[in-house]
């Protein structure tokens, strides 16, 4: 059983869909287009930056959706992908996985992702909100440090936004208890021998309860779109299930705004439906590695490629056999 990965912010790098853009003529139209319906030049913020261009939530979203769904759409023409039942995204790449599953066309979900990333900055003062990964301690853990960093320092709040992998956990939260946090997690009690906290180069506090104001906009926002029956099941990040009714994709798409990215949680429901082969979509292989750290055993390809569509062929084959 084959799934269908996208990636998420964070991802973006300067150079990203160089790739499709030069091998395949149906990315420089899709990177047109793009272009004239958001009124961005993409090829040259995707080719040429500048980085803190690129990495403003407002531009580095619909970059990562547009190269995201650009390769899909080039793969989709060198080969019949209809083998894969299942596809995912984390955080804004469930939009990509949305349009690769016919929900939204991808210009209603480059316009969705540009006004939900202007919404998200707006959240939050500049400088009043970030984001650490808490590397080491379980998910659990991860929970109850939050709470105890709250208690101890009386700011509030610090969540936990993303569940990446088993020893990796995103927390969201008011940048005076991120930096308390950094300057006294030794002196909690984990369980883990090694404990890293790592602040992530984000704008603004995503995945938290900060972000209510983003989440009602959206709702506004994405309650004109009409949603589609995906042709592919979808497994959301707030509920990791997959879900088809079109209501139920948009009630869930609002409510990630500020909800925490069950990104682990979805993997392994994944792996219950017999998932082994996923195929990551876009610009690097930060799904990769979190889906190693959570089972080594599972095999992750990309199209970064010509070649990588050789390799893809090959292990359809050998599944089907």
């Amino acid at each position: 059983m084959w799934a269908l990965l996208f990636p998420g912010q964070g991802s973006q790098t300067i150079g990203m869909g160089r790739f499709y853009y030069e091998q395949f003529q149906t990315a420089r139209r899709l990177f047109e287009e793009a272009s004239d319906e958001l009124k961005v030049d993409f090829k040259k913020l995707c080719f040429e930056g500048p980085e803190e261009e690129l990495t403003l939530t407002q531009n580095a979203q619909p970059a990562i959706v547009l190269v995201s769904c650009a390769a899909w759409a080039c793969l989709s023409e060198e080969m019949d992908l209809s083998f894969i039942k299942y596809c995912a995204g984390h955080s804004v790449g469930e939009y990509s996985a949305l349009v690769s599953a016919n929900v939204l066309s991808l210009n209603e979900a480059l316009k969705a992702v540009r006004q939900r990333g202007l919404y998200m900055s707006e959240s939050c003062p500049p400088g009043q909100g970030g984001m650490s990964a808490l590397i080491g301690p379980s998910p659990e853990e991860a929970k109850k440090f939050c709470k105890w960093v709250e208690n101890e320092s009386h700011c509030t709040p610090l969540e936990t936004a993303n569940f990446n992998s088993p020893e990796q956990t995103v927390l969201s939260g008011v940048t005076t208890a991120l930096d308390w946090a950094r300057k006294n997690y030794q002196n909690y009690s984990f369980s883990s021998k090694k404990v890293r906290l790592i602040p992530l180069k984000v704008s603004a506090p995503f995945h938290s309860s900060l972000m209510n104001p983003a989440c009602k906009k959206m709702e506004t926002y994405l309650k004109e779109l009409k949603f589609k029956k995906p042709n592919k099941l979808i497994v959301q990040n707030t509920i990791a299930q997959a879900k088809r009714k079109p209501e139920t994709l948009r009630k869930n798409l609002i409510e990630q705004v500020k909800a925490p990215v069950l990104w682990l949680q979805s993997v392994q429901y994944l792996f219950d439906q017999g998932c082994k082969y996923f195929l990551e979509m876009g610009e690097g292989k930060v799904l990769a590695g979190l889906i190693k750290k959570t089972d080594s055993s599972k095999v992750v390809l990309h199209f970064h490629s010509l070649k990588d569509i050789q390799t893809l062929q090959s292990f359809q084959t050998n599944d089907k056999a």
